[in-house]
């Protein structure tokens, strides 16, 4: 089991990251200990978090410009 600095260490990423994943309920995690414990993250939590980010080409969003320029309406006819 890692503790948050060594699974952040493993990210490439800080702690304050790490704990904002936990947080958001994408990284499982362990408490171990009394009243609140420490917190501890198995290789097999972190694979799987791993698994869940991982993005290919196709996976991406691909954002679509915003044309401000341009009317949203029907085009008038200039005679």
């Amino acid at each position: 089991m890692m503790t948050v600095k060594e699974v952040a260490r493993r990210l490439a990423c800080s702690p304050a990251n790490v704990y904002t994943l936990i947080e958001s309920g994408r990284l499982p995690y362990f408490r171990i200990g009394a009243n609140r414990g420490g917190i501890r993250v198995t290789d097999e939590q972190l694979q799987e978090f791993l698994q869940g980010a991982r993005q290919g080409p196709s996976e991406r969003k691909v954002r679509q410009p915003v044309l401000r320029h341009l009317r949203s309406g029907p085009l008038e006819r200039v005679s």
